[in-house]
């Protein structure tokens, strides 16, 4: 217990701390990025939105999703509709 507050006391508990969340943090980034990628190949389009952002203003979140469906069918070739 003694060595514990003494680690605590001189800060490797805080940086023990944060590494692991930089590196949870990392691996979320890139699995997003893989999982994006996957989706994107499959013709998708990806949107994201933090919890908080749909709680703060679902309208701004409603907005963006309605403005990327007519970015894709306005843009698509006529392949999209065949």
């Amino acid at each position: 217990i003694t060595m514990a507050q003494n680690d605590r006391a001189n800060g490797s508990y805080e940086s023990e701390y944060t590494e692991y969340w930089i590196k949870k943090i990392q691996r979320n980034i890139n699995r997003d990025y893989e999982v994006d990628q996957a989706i994107r190949a499959k013709g998708w389009l990806v949107l994201r939105f933090w919890g908080k952002d749909i709680k703060q203003d679902v309208g701004m979140c409603v907005k963006t999703i309605k403005e990327a469906i007519q970015y894709v069918v306005f843009s698509s070739d006529d392949e999209f509709y065949e």
